[in-house]
């Protein structure tokens, strides 16, 4: 630095001196330095000596750099820019950090982290799209002392999905000077559905869209969420016609739901101009036999000059096990399991094999034990087999018996999935 002076004259055989903050300033850039005390001795007038000692200065700790963060949102969407708030998959954060040195030293960087993506920037920053939730954000000020001072803040990210219709119904019946009554043959249709939005705590509306075959069309401005309820007159009987309700919120994305509006219901209906005959409905399809209804059939079907002699008559899902059921008797159910971190540490003669395991098949679907096939579809890790134990007494119609993955040395795989397919019968 360039600091000197006299401390003291006269000043006896003791000084006691408190060393400035101000002093700091000739560390601009290091949190130490030393500082030369000259001592010159005197006996009355006359000179007798001098000393010269050299002490470290060190910058006490609490001297940092000041940090200031301000959050604001930013928004491109005007109708949430209007509301100052922050939406899901919307807004941005702008971070400004006001930051400034202390006793000379100056701003390096400045680092923003927390619920952001982490970056060094400049005194104002934004950042990418952000999501629902608590966003914590911190700017973390450094400065050529190599000091820092943080300064955290948190916002509200407001969830935002696009306008959802859910629920939609129709009833047939008549409608006439504002008045319904249901009929299931009648002509005119009620619509009913219900429309859901977000932020409507900020006053968010749609305009609403309800359009019947592509042709006839009802709107809405301004609604709110909740259930609504459109008439449509003179739609007809005999043609199945396709719904299409959407929504545009206040900030300008649209959401939609689609359903068909059948004909009206039948036992049974022949259309001599289209060659058509339905069961269940009006005919509406050319040269075709359709049937709406479930069917049961007593004798065997013939397609395309082949006799239907099986099919399936059931199936689902249970557990790891997808399953079938076919009219012959025959029952299929597939499936699987990953092992993960699969400790392979008891010895069995000169191998070593995982604690035994077993799959039980869906409740109730055979009728007698099935035939089961393990196989190791996908591994990481080296085995050498599957064995099986031999558990007298179980009953096999029930799961298979327990198995396990074999090795010749200890060790603990990183996973293995093991598939199974059986094959019995649900009926005999």
């Amino acid at each position: 630095g360039s600091l000197s002076g006299t401390l003291a004259e006269a000043a006896g055989d003791q000084l006691q001196w408190t060393i400035p903050m101000d002093f700091c300033a000739q560390l601009p850039n290091a949190t130490s330095g030393t500082v030369q005390i000259s001592c010159s001795t005197y006996n009355g007038s006359e000179y007798i000596g001098n000393a010269v000692i050299e002490v470290t200065l060190t910058v006490l700790p609490t001297v940092v750099p000041s940090a200031e963060e301000t959050l604001s949102p930013v928004n491109e969407n005007a109708w949430i820019n209007s509301k100052g708030i922050y939406a899901a998959g919307f807004s941005r954060v702008k971070i400004d950090t006001a930051a400034a040195g202390v006793y000379g030293s100056t701003i390096k960087r400045i680092d923003i982290s927390g619920d952001v993506t982490s970056y060094n920037a400049a005194s104002s920053a934004v950042s990418d799209v952000l999501s629902s939730g608590t966003k914590t954000v911190t700017a973390t000020v450094t400065d050529s002392r190599g000091r820092t001072k943080s300064d955290t803040k948190s916002i509200t990210v407001q969830p935002y999905t696009k306008p959802i219709i859910s629920s939609i119904s129709y009833q047939r019946g008549t409608y006439t000077d504002g008045a319904w009554t249901d009929n299931d043959i009648g002509e005119d249709v009620k619509i009913t559905f219900t429309l859901g939005l977000s932020l409507t705590a900020y006053g968010n509306r749609a305009s609403i869209s309800v359009a019947v075959g592509g042709e006839t069309t009802q709107t809405s401005a301004d609604a709110a969420a909740g259930s609504h309820t459109y008439y449509f007159t003179t739609i007809g009987t005999d043609v199945t016609r396709p719904l299409v309700v959407s929504a545009t919120d206040s900030t300008g994305t649209t959401g939609s739901q689609s359903a068909d509006i059948p004909t009206i219901n039948v036992a049974a209906n022949y259309n001599s101009s289209l060659k058509s005959i339905r069961i269940g409905g009006v005919a509406e399809d050319a040269e075709s036999f359709r049937v709406s209804w479930p069917a049961i059939f007593d004798v065997a079907m013939t397609i395309l000059g082949s006799e239907m002699t099986d099919f399936v008559v059931g199936s689902g899902t249970d557990g790891i096990w997808n399953y079938i059921k076919l009219l012959n008797g025959l029952a299929v159910c597939w499936g699987g399991y990953t092992f993960t971190g699969l400790p392979i540490d008891n010895a069995w003669g000169s191998l070593y094999i995982s604690t035994p395991v077993k799959y039980d098949y869906p409740a109730g679907l055979f009728a007698s034990a099935p035939e089961y096939f393990l196989n190791v579809s996908d591994c990481n890790g080296a085995y050498t087999s599957i064995g099986q134990a031999n558990n007298s007494g179980i009953d096999l119609k029930t799961g298979t018996r327990d198995f396990f993955v074999t090795r010749t040395d200890a060790a603990t795989i990183g996973s293995i999935r093991i598939c199974c397919l059986a094959i019995g019968r649900w009926k005999i």
